[in-house]
């Protein structure tokens, strides 16, 4: 009887000792929790390269609000140094809204080859190459909520809108023609969005923006009317083990999925 009882209190020993050390671990959380997404920032000093655009993308934010709440109008031109505010002041009243119709302007392409991790300053600007000096570009017909694929899939990672990935990581070759899948206004073209590599911002309407990210090359520049697809890139593989493009569409700031909105036949 007595060594029952010594067992047993061994085993009440062992089983407090198991407790007090699963309490004293860190809580398991999921890989798609977003307690894993940085700190929110409420403050972003422009760098070089940033636009009001990549500073509003960046933080999942509508641009059209981050302009707001820092008095900024268009064509919402920002400064080095400045200091953007991400949270909206208090007493703020938001102003009436108008739609945002893109046309068509005449406007030149250079082509932008950089590795993904060499600084804004190191750009290198090149001619075209001499089998596109002559081609005729696509005619730009303004946004009509139709969306295209950017480039032909190999092999599509499904939409998981998470902290990690917002889009589409389209599996392709490197160097293919990336094209943009909606018309509108390139309103990014660099790399200084940690993370993305050579990156496109496309501005499609007052509501939609889409990105094209891990380019081995971009062949517009900001400012440039782009219609449906036109060439703005090349697939390139950043620090990937294989050549893909990140793609993502934006409503109001928000990630939505690509596959809700592109045609169900890839190509």
């Amino acid at each position: 009887m007595l060594l029952i009882n010594n067992y047993s209190s061994k085993l009440g020993v062992v089983a407090a000792l198991v407790l007090i050390a699963a309490c004293s671990q860190p809580p398991v959380v999921p890989l798609d929790d977003h307690s894993f997404a940085q700190p929110k920032r409420t403050i972003h000093v422009a760098g070089s390269g940033d636009t009001l655009y990549s500073i509003a993308f960046l933080a999942g934010l509508d641009y059209k609000e981050v302009a707001a709440w820092n008095n900024i109008s268009e064509p919402y031109l920002i400064n080095r140094g400045q200091k953007i505010s991400l949270v909206k002041p208090k007493n703020f009243t938001k102003p009436a809204q108008t739609d945002d119709v893109i046309n068509p302007i005449a406007s030149s392409s250079t082509t932008i080859e950089t590795e993904a991790a060499k600084p804004q300053s190191q750009v290198v600007k090149l001619s075209p190459p001499p089998n596109q000096q002559n081609t005729t570009p696509n005619k730009f017909i303004p946004f009509d909520n139709s969306w295209h694929w950017p480039i032909a899939a190999m092999n599509i990672v499904n939409y998981k809108k998470s902290s990690r990935n917002n889009g589409l990581d389209i599996i392709s070759k490197q160097g293919v023609s990336v094209k943009a899948s909606a018309a509108g206004k390139v309103v990014y073209a660099g790399n200084s969005l940690k993370g993305y590599g050579n990156l496109v911002i496309i501005k499609h309407s007052d509501t939609y923006l889409s990105a094209y990210a891990h380019n081995k090359s971009i062949t517009v520049k900001e400012g440039d009317r782009i219609a449906q697809g036109q060439k703005i890139a090349e697939v390139g593989r950043s620090d990937a083990n294989q050549a893909k493009l990140h793609f993502e569409i934006r409503k109001n700031g928000k990630p939505v999925s690509p596959l809700g909105l592109l045609p169900k036949k890839v190509g």
